[in-house]
């Protein structure tokens, strides 16, 4: 339910009956997820799945939950469905540019050069990114920056001290 529903009766019976409407639309499956965190007015909150659920004959619901999750230490770890409060952390990486290739398991670290060799029209290789051309270098000192254009991932603007990039036309 919204914020208004949580205070007005007429705006939650209005939702529940949306709700009701979306439900019976669905023919054969009907697949309900909620969102476990929210980011509202810059804060990050823990959400509930919405109070209609439970409306729903158990009998007709399968609570599909990921693997490898942990417990959320609040109302007793209780959603209202029997089901353990949890939360799936999540990685904070970019997601690679399509046709990036994953970094190869078990190869060996990319021996990295030295910053200050790091110069545009440089061919470097980086573990992730693959092989690419340097375009340009801004900035000086620990934050110094290169912009790369990678053969296989575009381009990427890198932070050199962490980006180990290896210089491979020396």
């Amino acid at each position: 339910p919204g914020m208004q529903a949580l205070h007005d009766r007429r705006e939650l019976e209005e939702e529940r009956r949306l709700f009701y409407v979306a439900v019976t639309r669905a023919e054969k499956h009907l697949c309900l997820s909620h969102a476990e965190t929210r980011y509202r007015w810059g804060n990050l909150t823990y959400c509930e799945p919405s109070r209609f659920i439970n409306d729903i004959d158990p009998q007709f619901l399968a609570v599909a939950t990921p693997k490898f999750r942990q417990q959320i230490p609040s109302n007793n770890g209780s959603s209202g469905l029997g089901i353990k409060k949890t939360y799936t952390p999540f990685s904070t990486r970019p997601l690679p540019h399509p046709g990036t290739p994953a970094p190869q398991k078990g190869s060996p670290p990319i021996e990295p050069s030295p910053i200050e060799e790091i110069q545009p029209g440089c061919q470097v290789e980086h573990q992730r990114f693959g092989s690419g051309e340097v375009l340009s270098v801004d900035g000086v000192g620990a934050n110094k920056k290169a912009t790369v254009n990678f053969h296989q991932a575009g381009k990427k603007q890198l932070l050199l001290k962490f980006a180990k990039l290896h210089i491979r036309n020396k």
